[in-house]
């Protein structure tokens, strides 16, 4: 017969030690207990805070728990959530559960931790944060007069508008590769856009398919089902301008090899920080946007990992996807400024660089030009998410309502200006549709799939 729990375990990667150290020990409130001799040499610590202990043991192939998590009580719950959040760890609310007070964040390595009040303090109220507009709390799906199916054809339908903008926006931006010198500057000051059609989308646009494809056959990301579809479809029409690493990771795990295998070991074992797992993810955001953003967050990471496993790829991921679940659960209201977007998208994105980037970006006064966001975020010329993601959602964020002034700032920028593009515009329909996209844009991008728009099971 079980007692008790001894303590909960979790991982953290080589050499992680002093920055956990300065969570745990510092705005968590526990404190650092000396491990034995005989442990102490594999590296790690332990913390506790009366009856509680956790173990933090070092992990070669590191990565992050999102799911599994342990629990906490708290005596006072808000002050843990204000030293927090003052500390810059993400404070997320949930009122799911009737009666419980209860938020989750994440230790700097990015494993989740869930707080909940203690018995006596669970009768449930606003939190300092929720009033402040600060942590958006937000219920799971409300009941609909046709159950199950009509609440699926609303993700279908918001996932949709999402993946037309994504899909517009990739043609536009990857007709500027196509230009060079004086005939670029030009076309781009006269904002004149490319004479050639059709305007082809790319890879951002293949594999944002095989996402929504995913979601509407198993209503979730099934990471498995996904990297098969991703290597299908590459194998099906491997030149739409894919990632040199892309092809080889494809490839192989169409040729049966296992996806956590091969991501793992891209890049002499850190994983791909690429851009291609924020490329493709806006609908998915868009998917999510009746649920919790704690689901958004955690769909967003899995479907990173199917084929980008370094953590910054899972950041930018989660920076994309929350950004287009508030943009599309905001569709009826006006559009907030974009210090106050951003640093919303910030507080639910896993601590990284890309992180960083969006707290400066939301830092950025009103009369910030492109150049100046350019220079300082980055457009993604090294092709990585933490110097792609947070220029395209800047200029997301700047202009919510009009998605061909976002299209314009956007590629303006250049860099990787075709993921760039249906970053932002992947973003800003799930907001705005293509409403005023001028009739000869429309006209010229290549079609997508008629499934896309109907959530067909069969095609």
């Amino acid at each position: 017969m079980f007692v008790a729990i001894d303590h909960v375990q979790l991982a953290i990667p080589v050499g992680g030690e002093d920055l956990v150290r300065a969570f745990y020990a510092g705005p968590l409130g526990m404190t650092e207990v000396p491990k034995p001799d005989a442990l102490a040499v594999r590296g790690g610590c332990w913390f506790a805070a009366g009856p509680v202990q956790l173990h933090l043991g070092v992990e070669a192939d590191f990565r992050p728990a999102r799911k599994a998590h342990p629990a906490l009580v708290a005596d006072d719950i808000d002050a843990l959530a204000e030293r927090l959040a003052a500390a810059g760890a993400p404070v997320r609310w949930s009122n799911e559960i009737p009666g419980v007070r209860r938020f989750h964040t994440e230790d700097p390595v990015g494993n989740r931790i869930e707080v909940l009040a203690s018995p006596a303090d669970r009768a449930e109220r606003p939190c300092a944060a929720a009033k402040s507009g600060r942590v958006p709390r937000r219920n799971r799906s409300p009941t609909r007069p046709g159950g199950r199916e009509d609440a699926r054809m609303e993700r279908i339908r918001n996932a949709a508008r999402s993946l037309r903008g994504l899909a517009l926006g990739d043609a536009f931006g990857q007709r500027w590769f196509f230009r060079k010198g004086e005939a670029l500057v030009d076309q781009l000051a006269a904002r004149r856009t490319p004479d050639e059609s059709p305007w082809h989308w790319t890879d951002d646009t293949a594999m944002a398919l095989s996402v929504v494809r995913i979601l509407h056959l198993h209503g979730h990301i099934d990471q498995d089902a996904l990297a098969d579809h991703f290597a299908a479809t590459y194998t099906a029409d491997p030149n739409r301008g894919y990632g040199g690493s892309m092809h080889g990771v494809l490839r192989a795990i169409h040729d049966g090899g296992d996806w956590r295998e091969i991501t793992a070991a891209q890049f002499e074992g850190q994983g791909s920080w690429g851009n291609g797992s924020a490329m493709r993810v806006a609908p998915l955001g868009a998917w999510y946007a009746l649920d919790d953003l704690d689901l958004v967050v955690e769909q967003a990471a899995l479907s990173a990992e199917a084929t980008h496993a370094h953590p910054e790829a899972t950041a930018g991921a989660v920076a994309v996807a929350v950004a287009a679940a508030l943009m599309t659960a905001g569709r009826d209201r006006m559009a907030p400024d974009p210090d106050v977007f951003l640093g919303q998208v910030a507080d639910h994105t896993p601590h990284s660089e890309v992180r960083g980037a969006l707290r400066t970006a939301a830092s950025f006064p009103p009369a910030t030009t492109w150049l100046h966001a350019a220079e300082v975020l980055g457009t993604g010329k090294r092709m990585s998410c933490p110097d792609t993601v947070p220029f395209a959602l800047w200029t997301a964020a700047r202009h919510p309502d009009d998605l061909v002034e976002a299209l314009w700032t956007t590629a303006f920028g250049l860099g990787d200006v075709d993921t760039t593009c249906a970053i932002t515009a992947g973003v800003v329909s799930a907001r705005t549709d293509l409403d005023r996209v001028p009739q000869s844009w429309l006209t010229a991008a290549e079609l997508l799939p008629a499934w896309a728009e109907s959530g067909s099971t069969t095609h």
